[in-house]
């Protein structure tokens, strides 16, 4: 590698100052090559990843979202630098360490495999201070984003916030840690401020990856942590899973496999050919033959917890080994197993005793294994007798006097001969024995150093901590062979953490009765009597339906229809069912075809915080913006209900719209579901192929309304609101009076007060006797104040 083509900086609070002259020449140097410079900021953090990417060319910036990226592998940062090919890397010098090794490799990485003819790259490291989320959130709303131009200074930051998810919490660490090194550094080169002539900002999207965006995962139900009922115990710890997509696939049998479904389930990829090796271990294990086989894998993923790991590990490998020609998937957990691996299995087998371990509760060496150490164990059990022979030699050399004594031994001082008390009040010169030396007197015990003491210091000395030392040498000796060696054992341990997953994915297919769904690459979802996973079991009966999306039976699919007639639950259907097709799973269908999709956006709910600083129109708003730039031909938009939350009219134009500027894309429209209240919405866009109007069936017999909840083209002109109370059980006066208002408000006419509103009465009584009561006189007004308040009872 030639050395100027790779340069680390690394600055802290103390010492920056000193290499602001250094950044700026290097700085400077990478600006006037002839390459486009990306730039990437990275940050890591409680088990999240979140990025930040500016092209010097485009002066666009992408930002990667909050995804879990778990140590010590940390695939998603491997991918980024794949993809990104970064010539400058930011980070921070105080995130984990293992995840600034592993970019420092990736970086190390990159540079010997430079030329000439590529960018060199460069590694800064910067204090953590420049990452603290507060500051680098002020940093974001201060930037200028060309598109801002024409806005008042009060609508930028709405805006801003509309572009970014600013719940993202180590993205917008990396994304305000970028900024400062462009005005900081970059500013001086280029004479103007980089973050004040920003072009663009977009959602960086993995190559491999399906994006989903937190907002999106909890509205779909995939992942849903409650906390503890008592405020006293709402720490990470007190958090369980409720019910949700994770919580009824992670049945794994290991502790691996149910730490790495959360993993799998956060990274839906669209790789067709991974998610048909998924599919292939799924058919094999709902085979019923293959249940002996089930059974043992899953005994051995068990004890894939502690010491035995890695013996069961390979007997793992080897029964998948048999299998290798009907499994692909069995072919790579087969091949991972080496000769390392026998090898470090042979010598713990040789060496550790397992069961003495576990019962004591500490590493012990097995019989047989360390003669010496043998030697000296047989030495420690047999002592007591050892030391009861020779009390009893002590004792015949001792005066007559003296009837007992005992042999006991004190760490750091030895084997001690102990002698009680012979008679009363003792002098100092009668404590003085013939070759003996007196050592101390405790609890009416004399001990007394003899010359068999001196030999069994000598011969025996602390046999106990003799064996803890020889065992913990040795336990030491096997954990630097495997660390030297555990290249194999991490790559056979993650593709067994993968198969427990599948293991559940097939218990959960073969007990809900799910189906291989067909993945392709082309622009269809094609789905039949699809039922949704988690709804179903909550009532007694689910009806399933159809669904079809293409170019030539539509993309954008309007629901129009009753309340409660079951259009959100229909939407979160199709898009979980997308969702399990990418992450290898089984689907809760007849049979389906799924096309890959690269986004999974939705607009069904939002999370609304205090933190965020917005109403939950602007979260509505940025969800939907998210929709519209960040989609392709290849993306499942599901929009429930948008502009619920500002005025009707408001809110039917921005989605008249946004289904207008889906339209206008023609063959390039995403896979799109709308579920509206605005009825007029239909009459409002041009008639087209790539639109189909859709409800659910119900019946009316008079005020009662059944729901049927099977999806047929057409559309309702009402949402039978008042029905729907009925069926909750609302007063009949409030119903009436709210059919009253609404026949007033159709025709156009002016609301009048009801006078004859007995909430109304009771409210004026009370009024006109509390008047009373301040007014009060004499004992004749006390009588009137008790009538009235007798008539204000209900």
């Amino acid at each position: 590698m030639n050395s100027q083509y790779y340069e680390k900086y690394s600055f802290n609070e103390d010492t920056e100052d000193e290499h602001d002259d250094t950044i700026g020449e290097r700085a400077n140097l990478f600006l006037h090559q002839n390459f486009e410079q990306i730039i990437l900021s990275i940050f890591w953090r409680s088990g999240k990843i979140g990025a930040a990417v500016y092209s010097t060319e485009s002066n666009e910036v992408q930002l990667l979202n909050d995804v879990a990226d778990v140590r010590p592998d940390f695939q998603i940062c491997k991918h980024l630098f794949h993809e990104i090919k970064p010539t400058t890397v930011i980070t921070c010098n105080t995130v984990s360490p293992l995840f600034l090794e592993c970019v420092k490799f990736l970086v190390n990485q990159r540079s010997e495999n430079s030329t000439l003819n590529e960018p060199s790259l460069t590694l800064a490291q910067f204090s953590s201070k420049y990452f603290k989320y507060d500051r680098c959130k002020i940093r974001i709303l201060n930037i200028n984003v060309i598109s801002m131009k024409n806005l008042l200074e009060e609508n930028r930051s709405n805006f801003l916030q509309s572009l970014i998810n600013f719940n993202c919490r180590t993205m917008i660490s990396a994304f305000g840690a970028l900024l400062y090194f462009l005005d900081t550094y970059i500013s001086k080169i280029l004479l103007q401020i980089p973050s004040q002539h920003i072009l663009s900002i977009k959602i960086l999207n993995l190559e491999y990856l399906v994006w989903i965006d937190e907002e999106s995962y909890n509205a779909l139900e995939i992942f849903s942590s409650t906390n503890h009922p008592s405020a006293f115990k709402w720490t990470n710890g007190a958090m369980k899973e409720g019910f949700s997509i994770y919580g009824l696939f992670n049945r794994c049998s290991s502790k691996i496999g149910a730490q790495y479904m959360k993993i799998l389930l956060s990274h839906p990829i669209k790789n067709i050919i991974e998610l048909e090796n998924r599919h292939e271990v799924i058919e094999f294990f709902l085979r019923a033959e293959n249940n002996v086989i089930l059974k043992n894998l899953q005994d051995c993923l068990k004890n894939i917890r502690n010491i035995s790991t890695i013996h069961n590990a390979i007997i793992i490998g080897e029964i998948c080994r048999s299998r290798s020609e009907q499994v692909k998937f069995f072919k790579e957990i087969g091949d991972s197993v080496d000769n390392n691996l026998h090898i470090i299995t042979r010598l713990m087998e040789t060496v550790i005793d397992f069961e003495a371990s576990e019962e004591q509760g500490k590493f012990t060496v097995k019989k047989g294994a360390v003669p010496e150490l043998d030697e000296i164990k047989e030495q420690h059990k047999n002592l007591p007798n050892i030391m009861e022979s020779v009390a009893e030699k002590e004792l015949s050399n001792l005066p007559n006097e003296i009837e007992s004594c005992s042999l006991i031994y004190l760490p750091e001082i030895g084997y001690l001969l102990g002698i009680p008390v012979w008679k009363e009040n003792l002098t100092e010169s009668e404590l003085i024995l013939p070759n003996m030396n007196f050592k101390f007197m405790l609890n009416n015990v004399a001990h007394y150093k003899t010359v068999y003491c001196e030999e069994m210091d000598e011969v025996l000395g602390d046999c106990h901590l003799i064996v803890l030392k020889h065992e913990t040498e040795i336990m030491c000796q096997i954990v630097e062979y495997i660390h030297h060696n555990l290249n194999p054992v991490t790559i056979i341990l993650d593709k067994i953490k993968l198969l427990d997953c599948l293991i559940s994915f097939s218990d959960v297919a073969k007990e809900f009765d799910l189906v291989k769904p067909k993945i392709v690459t082309e622009q269809i979802i094609n789905i039949k009597n699809g039922r949704h996973i988690l709804q179903q079991l909550c009532v007694d009966t689910f009806v399933a339906n159809d669904f079809v999306s293409t170019v030539q039976d539509s993309l954008i699919k309007i629901f129009t229809g009753p309340n409660s007639s079951g259009k959100s639950v229909y939407l979160k259907q199709v898009a979980l069912i997308v969702y399990l097709a990418h992450i290898g799973s089984f689907i809760p269908a007849e049979e389906a075809t799924i096309g890959l999709i690269d986004y999974l956006h939705t607009r069904i709910h939002a999370t609304e915080s205090i933190s965020t600083g917005l109403s939950s129109f602007m979260l509505d708003l940025r969800q939907m913006y998210s929709c519209l730039y960040n989609s392709t031909p290849n993306t499942l938009i599901v929009i429930d209900e948008f502009g619920k939350g500002t005025a009707d009219t408001d809110g039917l134009a921005l989605l008249a719209a946004c289904a207008r500027h889906f339209m206008d894309r023609e063959l390039n429209c995403p896979h799109i579901l709308i579920s509206t209240h605005f009825h007029s919405l239909l009459t409002l866009l041009p008639e087209s192929n790539l639109i189909k109007a859709q409800t659910l069936e119900f019946l009316l017999n008079e005020e009662n309304i059944t729901y049927l909840y099977k999806v047929k083209n057409g559309s309702t002109l009402s949402s039978f609101a008042f029905n729907a109370a009925m069926n909750v059980g609302f007063d009949k006066r409030i119903i009436n009076r709210g059919n009253e208002i609404f026949e007033i408000i159709k025709s156009g006419g002016t609301i009048q007060p009801q006078h004859n509103n007995l909430r109304l009465i009771l409210m004026n009584r009370r009024k006109e006797c509390l008047r009373k009561i301040v007014q009060r006189k004499n004992e004749e007004d006390l009588q009137e104040i008790i009538d009235m308040l007798n008539k204000i009872r209900y």
